[in-house]
């Protein structure tokens, strides 16, 4: 091992024992003030061609404003366009509480809106 190498690796070691029992502490108290909340990740891997302009568009006027509609507002759709999972989407969604996370897909399933914007995918 390099000296250099060695050298950070001790002074770092200390400051992470330190660094792991406050973060323990944090983790089970908790913090009272803050609300829980809850995130659901959802991967959809798609094939090249149009079947991602099609997903993107139906994501765009469909699913997220159904999914803000049923009250979840923050709503996060990020794109992997290389390596060896691309083309996929990745779609996160806070929950304020597990029961909100339970009834979002029933609200949804009633939304006529989302069944007209996304019908082209849906069928």
């Amino acid at each position: 091992m390099k000296r250099r190498k060695f050298l950070a690796a001790s002074f770092a070691a200390p400051a992470l024992v330190g660094a792991e029992r406050a973060v323990r502490l944090i983790a089970k108290e908790g913090d009272p003030k803050m609300a829980r909340e809850y995130y659901e990740l959802r991967l959809i891997h798609l094939r090249r061609g149009p079947q991602v302009e099609r997903m993107n568009s139906f994501l765009r006027e469909a699913l997220i404003p159904a999914l803000n509609r049923a009250g979840v507002r923050a709503v996060g759709a990020f794109e992997v366009a290389m390596g060896p999972d691309s083309p996929t989407i990745y779609l996160l969604a806070p929950f304020s509480s597990l029961d909100a996370w339970a009834e979002t897909d029933e609200k949804i399933a009633k939304d006529d809106a989302f069944h007209q914007a996304g019908a082209a995918v849906i069928n």
